[in-house]
């Protein structure tokens, strides 16, 4: 039989050369594996982790707001809505990336404390969603130059900007935008 430790390595289910049923039944097994395992404290015991973060790109193909209870991803979008619901109690986090927030299901949306925006198109900000953002959030979001992104959490009273820094493997410098008001020319 394998031990927890064999269970509990990194698994991206993409990558896999699996079928999409196969990948929503191991998805559902891993979360209630991690979520038995972080609430009976057995994976603390056994590994020392205490927190998982699970982390799902495209998070709006398995949680869309109309994917509907008979749909074969309804499994995993129920995994996904437990942990934004619920896996905080246990230990379990939801890092989601998604380029159209709005198509993502309410609940996991409304469950969500920090949002990060990086560039999105104008027609994703005129959505229903962004309608407490102010008008200066919703102007800069469109214009963000790559590597900087609005960082938006509940207990912050306004968004703030934050920068990437730069990956090991760019091979190019950064181009970086001159102000012009710290632009001095002089004549000599």
């Amino acid at each position: 039989s394998r031990g927890l430790g064999d269970v509990y390595k990194r698994q991206d289910l993409n990558d896999a050369l699996m079928t999409s049923t196969a990948q929503r039944v191991i998805f559902q097994k891993l979360l209630g594996l991690l979520r038995d395992g972080l609430e009976s404290k057995e994976l603390a015991e056994k590994t020392g982790v205490k927190r998982v973060v699970v982390f799902v790109d495209e998070l709006s193909k398995y949680a869309h707001r109309s994917l509907s209870s008979e749909s074969f991803l309804a499994g995993v979008k129920f995994g996904i809505k437990n942990i934004a619901e619920r896996g905080r109690f246990a230990g379990l986090s939801l890092l989601g990336v998604e380029q159209y927030p709005s198509q993502i299901d309410d609940s996991i949306l409304e469950n969500m404390s920090t949002r990060l925006f990086t560039r999105l198109k104008s027609k994703e900000l005129s959505n229903e969603l962004y309608r407490y953002y102010a008008k200066d959030f919703l102007k800069s979001v469109p214009r963000l130059d790559k590597g900087v992104a609005l960082l938006d959490h509940d207990t912050f009273p306004e968004s703030l900007f934050i920068r990437f820094p730069r990956t090991l493997c760019a091979t190019t410098q950064p181009v970086r935008k001159v102000e012009m008001k710290n632009l001095v020319i002089g004549v000599g």
